[in-house]
């Protein structure tokens, strides 16, 4: 029986810049990178998501002293084409020899063909004091209304790894989006959001729980 003792670091995608993974900009594969952690030992297991189980991949190590071995391990690769245009929670688990399981923090990624520009200008959050920090039970980021806005419009929202999504149903000049803190710890976070699949300009802001 495994047991889930704490989370390990995030998965690091090294070709995405600002939480987007351009494809026509990747020559080769997709990379992947399991951060090294802890107590790795021989015959450990890492099983990643790209999203999904239908998008996955399982490294078992089976020599921790050999460098090459180990950064094999910890490296994942996915065709470009195995991974279509969208949203993706990007993460893993490892499990040991003796069946002792831990899971990882999630990396949000939006997968695209290309991006030329950025379309929608940046979100506000409510609430932020004049040096840009916040302390609140919870975080309602603010979008202002944008060009050729239609009802049935698909908002998402992204603080950090925590998202919140809306379905415009009436014509406004801002919508609100709310994020639970539960997931979120101290710190400088980044607020960003797209409006079908377009990402907006990003704003950062001080959180403090």
């Amino acid at each position: 029986m495994s047991t889930e003792k704490y989370l390990l670091d995030a998965p690091v995608l090294p070709q995405s810049q600002n939480g987007i993974l351009d494809k026509s900009k990747i020559s080769g594969e997709i990379k992947v990178n399991v951060p090294k952690y802890l107590g790795y030992s021989k015959y450990d297991k890492i099983h990643l998501w790209f999203g999904s189980e239908q998008i996955s991949k399982t490294h078992i190590l089976n020599n921790p002293e050999n460098p090459e071995d180990l950064e094999s391990f910890l490296s994942f690769y996915f065709n470009i084409d195995e991974i279509p245009e969208g949203n993706y929670a990007v993460t893993y688990s490892i499990i040991n020899v003796f069946n002792e399981g831990r899971k990882s923090n999630s990396t949000n990624v939006q997968v695209v063909d290309s991006i030329s520009s950025v379309s929608f200008s940046a979100p506000t959050i409510k609430g932020l004091d004049d040096e840009k920090t916040l302390d609140l039970s919870k975080i309602v980021m603010r979008i202002p209304a944008y060009p050729d806005i239609k009802i049935g419009d698909r908002i998402t929202g992204y603080i950090d790894n925590s998202v919140s999504i809306l379905t415009i149903d009436k014509i406004s000049d801002y919508y609100d989006l709310s994020f639970s803190i539960n997931n979120l710890q101290d710190g400088y976070k980044t607020a960003k959001y797209d409006v079908n699949g377009l990402l907006s300009q990003s704003m950062s802001f001080k959180f403090i729980k």
